[in-house]
């Protein structure tokens, strides 16, 4: 059990740096990129600032990534317009959370990042 558990923990830090890379700093006023955490998935979002009321932020969510326990993988979804989530076909299940990163960030065909 406490594999797993350093496995999530070191897939959560990966994540961390991801958003804190992903927005440059002269821009995080405006927008950021973070996730939350609920069980064995984590939920990707870029939020903005909105414009009347620069104290209050907008969530869109960008990707999910789930961890199936019994088969120690991850999977990565993609959105729809309605908010539920599709397998995200061009990756498929991977044991190695830098793989997820990788995609994210390449984005090869802009499902995420447009």
């Amino acid at each position: 059990m406490a594999i797993l558990s350093l496995h999530k923990e070191n897939a959560e830090k990966q994540l961390e740096q991801f958003c804190e890379k992903r927005v440059p700093p002269h821009a995080r006023r405006q927008i950021k990129i973070s996730f939350k955490k609920r069980g064995d998935t984590l939920t990707l979002y870029e939020c903005r600032s909105v414009f009347y009321d620069p104290t209050q932020w907008t969530e869109m969510p960008v990707a999910q990534i789930r961890y199936k326990k019994d088969e120690a993988t991850w999977f990565l979804f993609r959105p729809t317009r309605n908010e539920k989530w599709f397998p995200y076909d061009d990756l498929h299940m991977t044991k190695n959370f830098a793989d997820i990163i990788k995609e994210l960030e390449t984005d090869p065909s802009g499902t995420f990042w447009g």
